[in-house]
């Protein structure tokens, strides 16, 4: 019982584990909402498909993810541990950390301010790749 009296309700499973419902994206099983269940049951009829994963939205849950097929074997499209996805996005932080550059110095030019960069960067720098990049 809380505080209040009323007794403590649990869940029957760990969230994300079990379900009605699975994504083939991120692995999250869920079943719809009571209330949403409930209505449908009053109404003698069956509850609809989900539009979209309750954990990660995609409206694909009930796909599999498109995957390239490189040399060095399969491998989901744009995944984090893709090398050329890695050198984009790496390239990306480049250019705005250089863009932010040019516009600090800019604003130090106009206020007569000198700006020194720091003594170790606060960054760490973007990591290297070794080896041949498939694209």
């Amino acid at each position: 019982m809380d505080e209040w009296g009323r007794p403590l309700r649990r869940p029957k499973h760990r969230a994300g584990q079990q379900g009605q419902w699975h994504c083939k994206r991120c692995g999250w099983r869920w079943d719809t909402a009571a209330k949403k269940a409930a209505k449908y049951a009053a109404a003698g009829e069956e509850c609809p498909r989900p539009k979209a994963c309750a954990r990660c939205c995609s409206a694909y849950w009930d796909r599999e993810p498109q995957r390239l097929e490189p040399a060095g074997g399969r491998r989901a499209a744009n995944s984090p541990d893709d090398p050329k996805w890695q050198e984009e996005r790496a390239s990306h932080a480049r250019k705005v950390r250089e863009r932010k550059r040019k516009r600090l110095a800019q604003l130090a030019a106009e206020l007569h301010v000198e700006v020194k960069p720091p003594a170790k960067p606060l960054v760490p720098p973007p990591p290297t790749f070794s080896g041949r990049h498939h694209g």
